[in-house]
């Protein structure tokens, strides 16, 4: 039963992580490309809403500060819509 439970736990760390990086993956699309035809079709499933929401949460509020910054770091640029802007990253830059 201790094999189990072993199993069980490794089975649901594997699926978070592979959640968290497809939350990173939305994120940083919402991030590059707010209009994006796909993004709206993600965004019409409540699970996947919900998914982007938290990691965007925890990016923004949490201690996840400096993970954000990474996140962008590998776009070439970013667009706000609230402030209606776009800025280019140093990768856009360098390219």
């Amino acid at each position: 039963m201790a094999g189990f439970a072993a199993q069980t736990k490794s089975a649901f760390q594997e699926i978070e992580s592979r959640l968290n990086a497809a939350g990173e993956c939305l994120y940083q699309l919402k991030l590059g490309q707010t209009r994006n035809r796909r993004l709206m079709r993600f965004m019409e499933d409540a699970g996947l809403r919900r998914l982007l929401e938290k990691t965007e949460l925890a990016h923004q509020g949490g201690g996840l500060r400096k993970n954000a910054g990474r996140l962008k770091d590998r776009l070439f640029f970013t667009v706000s819509e609230k402030n209606h802007d776009a800025d280019l990253m140093e990768k856009g830059r360098l390219f």
